[in-house]
């Protein structure tokens, strides 16, 4: 047996070795393992026993519309004739297709949310919003003032935001949500924070993100069927961070005696509750649903101090050094 010469790295039979240079040995999978970064693409009308027209607006390469069946063996038994509408599937970024398909090499990197498809090109970007069935929406040219323009970027279900620095207008952003029909012009937020994941009885996410420039310290908060004024948030010294619930979002930072302070805002930005603090050692955060947590570290008595934050009390509970757990119900653990 020799190494498989007769198909290219995109081909199902890459890994298949081959006999006497002419046959194929018995196949070997290519499997793709579930990664974080999976989301959830319902198939519609227009790819219907289309894998590889999927795989072509997803990829740009429709000689990838075997990697379906291979990260959802229990839905897809025929690649072909069980990709039919309505079916749901665990889609993968090109990053991890190009990580987990041996010699294939990543040309851009792809958004998907809500039936839609972003996509990216080259190192000036060339950005097409494709629509759920099939055809261009919108489409945008942009040239960097530096290497890949400092580009940010993120998609949560129903919204996305793409922000870069451009020869045209310097800083700028865009969003897509289900209000938007094409790229919808907004400030440069170099930081997007979205919500951990959290148990649903539809299993669909939630898309609320929160748009935020710590270098100026101003914010947005991005819905699926809107975006707030901007607004200010409170100056850090040296570290923050922003955690985002169900309907509002915690801003942890510290100020110049490196003493943590913690805020609580609706999506519209208003301030809600404060906690003031003298710790110095922030152990954890986290927001699920409508429940706020941060973890402090009481080097005097040599304990955890837990805070829980809603809109009108803060409630907190020392805990013995060992006891670290995560509290937080209906939260999502990876395995």
């Amino acid at each position: 047996m020799a190494n498989n010469t007769l198909y290219p790295a995109t081909s199902p039979y890459y890994a298949t070795g081959v006999v006497n240079g002419k046959f194929l040995d018995v196949m070997v999978d290519r499997p793709i393992l579930k990664q974080q970064s999976d989301i959830y693409w319902e198939i519609t009308l227009v790819y219907e026993y289309r894998p590889d027209l999927l795989a072509s607006d997803l990829f740009d390469d429709p000689d990838l519309w075997w990697v379906f069946k291979s990260r959802n063996p229990e839905v897809l038994d025929d690649p072909v004739f069980d990709f039919v509408v309505a079916d749901f599937l665990v889609i993968v970024s090109f990053v991890l297709v190009s990580s987990s398909v041996s010699g294939v090499h990543q040309r851009y990197t792809i958004w998907v949310y809500s039936g839609k498809v972003f996509k990216s090109s080259g190192t000036g970007y060339t950005m097409t919003l494709i629509g759920l069935t099939g055809g261009t929406q919108d489409t945008k040219n942009l040239t960097f003032n530096n290497a890949y323009g400092d580009n940010t970027s993120r998609s949560q279900y129903k919204t996305f935001y793409f922000g870069a620095n451009t020869v045209a207008n310097g800083n700028e952003g865009w969003y897509i949500n289900d209000n938007t029909t094409g790229f919808t012009s907004t400030g440069f937020y170099y930081w997007q924070n979205n919500y951990n994941q959290f148990y649903t009885p539809t299993f669909l996410e939630n898309s609320d993100m929160v748009l935020y420039h710590y270098g100026n310290n101003v914010a947005r908060v991005l819905t699926a069927t809107g975006i707030s004024q901007e607004f200010s948030l409170s100056a850090w010294n040296q570290n923050k961070n922003i955690e985002v619930g169900d309907s509002m979002f915690m801003h942890i930072y510290d100020d110049g005696n490196n003493y943590y302070h913690v805020k609580l805002y609706d999506f519209e930005g208003t301030l809600l509750n404060t906690l003031d603090t003298t710790f110095t050692s922030l152990d954890e955060s986290m927001a699920i649903k409508d429940r706020f947590v941060v973890r402090f570290w009481n080097n005097d008595s040599q304990t955890y101090v837990m805070y829980m934050i809603s809109a009108d009390s803060i409630q907190s509970v020392s805990l013995a050094d060992f006891n670290t757990y995560d509290t937080a119900n209906d939260y999502i653990w990876w395995d």
